[in-house]
């Protein structure tokens, strides 16, 4: 029997899949608190290290446990922050741009983080 027929793996993985669901709540709130220190000017280095460090978690585990489109769309907000910190210091209306792009993200993934991406 292969795995994908055994039933034992398949409740398994249904386990730990809702496991990672109860992640998801946690993940953003990091990222609400994280945004509202990015948004103030309160941020330091480490605020954005915790904000980068839940994006890359979840966009390295969630297509795992059956939520590919939150993992996928982690991943790109992710990547722009960490392009906009490369090009040196953070321009305001860069930071604004990429913080509605974040807000965009959260409230999707509030609403069902398994559902399509809506299109912008």
């Amino acid at each position: 029997m292969s795995v994908q027929n055994d039933p034992a793996f398949q409740a398994r993985l249904r386990a730990l899949s809702e496991q990672f669901a109860k992640t998801i709540p946690v993940t953003l709130d990091q990222l609400r608190t994280g945004r509202a220190m990015l948004a103030d000017g309160s941020a330091d280095e480490a605020c954005y290290k915790q904000v980068l460090q839940a994006l890359h978690a979840a966009a390295g585990s969630a297509a795992t446990f059956g939520y590919p489109e939150f993992g996928q769309q982690a991943r790109l907000v992710e990547h722009a922050l960490l392009a906009l910190r490369a090009a040196g210091p953070v321009a305001a209306a860069d930071l604004h741009s990429w913080l509605a792009s974040l807000d965009r993200f959260i409230a999707w993934a509030e609403q069902d983080p398994q559902a399509p991406f809506p299109a912008a």
